[in-house]
């Protein structure tokens, strides 16, 4: 933790975007209600889809069970049940999109970190996936675009660093927290000639970009940004569970609901007794067949005081459904390797986490030639 990142937790301005305040809490519910797990967990587990192993719990917990990588002949849920509809005529295999995209299809995600590697994590919220990449001992650059989330991500370090949960802090490689806006994160640095081996961008958070536009700028600067050789993560995930379905919800002290009237469903957490509530939103198909989703989600406590969490718009060009059109823009951008690995998250198999994977190309090696040689083609121009 530098001078300069306790200085900022004083100046950060109050600005909200996303969940908006009371960000961890829905995530904490949300978590445990459709992955069945903590969001320490869920955050150990994305991590590991980019990492290949998942890092030792900041939180003290080290029971964690890896879930199986998906194969090439598995059937997305979306396409089984657009083929039920008559949408299509055959639900694609995972291969067969990979494929039709030009992407490989790959185990694992060597993204080669250890001690004197620079990661820039994007939207990071408060910083929990920036810590556990720095775990491997790389030094990472955290940004989003909450101020309060940043203060947050740096009271969270603070409290880590100084022997809070012990033996911890001392593993971790440094982290840098400020705030940045995704879409141009160039602004977020002082100098223009900041380079990094790995960016990062975990928790589906690149969809909020929205517009192809947005993506195909987005991934020009972080081309930009990247040394040679270094390698973008982009990680999302595909979320086919039924509200009406939840096996672990007792488990979980969560239960569901639909309002009739409204149509808004209502996760519930049944200690504090507070509703984590989505609006029902406008969903439109734009002129590339990409849904295109309004939403808002507020907390709804016992005593019936309401707190917005803000109006999100998303859409799902950043899906399984759509990996020729994003694996399109990485390559226009210039990135190429383009990998994929995907796998189960939650216990049931119906929240998929998936990570495109790819590189920014190192200079091609230009061969000395030999006297002897040179002296032919010069022998050779004379005649």
């Amino acid at each position: 933790m530098s001078p300069n990142d306790e200085a900022l937790s004083s100046k950060i301005a109050p600005r909200e975007t996303g969940y908006g305040d009371g960000y961890q809490q829905s995530v904490d519910i949300e978590c445990r209600a459709l992955f069945g797990m903590t969001p320490d967990e869920m955050y150990r587990r994305q991590t590991g889809l980019v990492t290949d192993s998942i890092p030792v719990s900041l939180y003290g917990e080290e029971d964690l069970k890896d879930t199986p990588v998906l194969g090439g002949n598995f059937r997305s849920a979306l396409d089984v049940k657009a083929k039920k509809l008559g949408h299509i005529k055959k639900a694609p295999t995972l291969r067969q999109r990979a494929r039709k995209a030009g992407i490989e299809l790959v185990g694992s995600c060597d993204l080669d970190l250890g001690p004197g590697k620079r990661v820039l994590d994007i939207a990071s919220g408060e910083g929990d996936s920036s810590r556990y990449l720095s775990t491997t001992g790389a030094d990472v650059v955290s940004r989003d675009l909450s101020g309060s989330l940043v203060k947050k991500a740096i009271e969270r370090d603070l409290e880590i660093r100084n022997g809070v949960r012990e033996g911890i802090g001392a593993s971790l490689g440094d982290v840098t927290y400020n705030i940045g806006d995704m879409g141009d994160i160039g602004r977020s640095f002082d100098d223009d000639s900041e380079k990094f081996d790995v960016v990062s961008c975990m928790g589906r958070s690149f969809i909020y970009l929205l517009t192809r536009e947005n993506y195909e700028s987005a991934l020009c600067e972080y081309f930009d940004l990247l040394n040679p050789g270094g390698k973008i993560v982009l990680q999302g995930r595909e979320c086919v569970k039924g509200y009406d379905d939840i096996s672990w919800s007792e488990e979980t002290k969560t239960g569901f609901g639909v309002d009739p009237e409204s149509g808004d469903s209502a996760i519930k957490d049944l200690d504090s007794g507070v509703d984590f509530v989505w609006r029902k939103g406008e969903e439109i198909i734009n002129e590339e067949g990409v849904k295109i989703s309004k939403a808002s989600r507020y907390l709804r406590y016992p005593d019936g005081k309401i707190k917005e969490l803000k109006v999100v718009d998303s859409d799902e060009y950043f899906s399984l459904q759509h990996l020729d059109k994003m694996a399109d823009m990485l390559k226009k951008a210039g990135f190429v390797n383009v990998g994929l690995k995907a796998q189960e998250l939650s216990r049931d198999g119906s929240d998929i986490m998936f990570a495109l994977v790819a590189e920014k190309p190192k200079p091609k090696a230009v061969g000395k030639m030999s006297a002897g040689f040179g002296r032919r083609i010069l022998n050779r121009l004379r005649r």
